[in-house]
């Protein structure tokens, strides 16, 4: 096994509080990045202990456990900072016929988008395309790793575990933040990653070189 070489990618930060983002604090915003700082480290931690040999037995089988749940962590918030901006977004036509496609309209994907967002739960609503079998799911991944459908690409996630909301919104808000997040969505990265998926082409998050 290989040590971590997870790296912070403060270009998100940057882009997310490039100016401010319309119902959703920078306070908010900067803190969610800290937590994201945290499953870096303890991701590189983590592969270091196990590729170092140090742990033997029970103890090594209790890392290797943790590694769904802490580089998915880091993988989940790269891909979901990057598909937010400040700005108020209206996805392109490209884009609303494709969703259109396998929800039947645009206003029903949106709808299914805000129903998967008021799952119980700590998690994250994630939209996952399978090329080969031209599907697409909006499924609810528990924590990072538990219900995340393999070899399916993310088209676009949205972080619906307490620490991302409720400092503005409140213990019981999820529902306005997810109404909310969506006016933020960055519909270029969606698009980016809609051709990386049909093209059969493994979508790519952006990361710190």
């Amino acid at each position: 096994m290989s040590a971590g070489n997870y790296k912070l990618n403060e270009g998100l930060l940057a882009k997310m509080t490039a100016k401010p983002m319309e119902g959703i604090s920078e306070n908010l915003l900067k803190q969610h990045f800290d937590l994201y700082k945290g499953y870096v480290t303890n991701a590189n931690n983590l592969l270091k202990e196990l590729s170092s040999g140090a742990h033997t037995g029970q103890a090594a089988v209790d890392r290797r456990r943790r590694l769904g749940f802490e580089i998915n962590g880091v993988i989940m918030h790269e891909l979901f900072f990057e598909n937010l901006t400040p700005e108020n977004t209206t996805p392109g036509d490209k884009v609303k016929a494709f969703f259109s496609k396998y929800y039947g309209s645009w206003e029903k994907f949106i709808a299914e988008l805000e129903n998967a967002g008021g799952t119980r739960g700590v998690g994250w609503v994630a939209v996952m395309f399978d090329k080969l079998t031209d599907t697409l799911t909006t499924t609810w991944v528990e924590e990072h790793h538990l219900g995340m459908l393999a070899n399916m690409e993310p088209l676009l996630l949205v972080d619906c575990w307490e620490h991302a909301f409720i400092v503005d919104f409140g213990s019981t808000g999820r529902g306005n933040y997810v109404k909310t997040l969506l006016k933020h969505i960055d519909w270029e990265v969606v698009c980016k990653r809609i051709a990386s998926a049909e093209g059969n082409q493994q979508v790519v998050r952006c990361v710190q070189k």
